[in-house]
């Protein structure tokens, strides 16, 4: 299982999808339920960003990610400040 903050592949023997799952799970041996979760995937088509997010996770990067966007979004969520205060998704490939 992954430890807290650290980077996880959503395509490894457990996916993302169901590392989410088990992470978000109350009953879990997980020791923090709310860590954030971002996705970072090749999957850009229309509804996949939905689809990461209904599962479970926090936010949403698809590949391929300039270095910044991602800082940006760690920094976001270190400071606890998450999707309400992100930039749109474009604004972040623009820069």
């Amino acid at each position: 299982m992954c430890q807290q903050y650290q980077a996880a592949d959503c395509i490894l023997r457990m996916d993302g999808f169901k590392a989410t799952s088990v992470i978000r799970d109350a009953v879990s041996k997980v020791l923090n339920h709310s860590v954030p979760i971002i996705a970072m995937t090749a999957n850009a088509m229309q509804g996949d960003r939905e689809k990461y997010l209904e599962s479970g996770m926090d936010d949403y990067l698809s590949k391929p990610v300039k270095k910044d966007a991602l800082a940006e979004m760690i920094d976001r969520w270190v400071r606890g400040e998450g999707r309400e205060s992100a930039v749109t998704i474009e604004a972040l490939y623009e820069q």
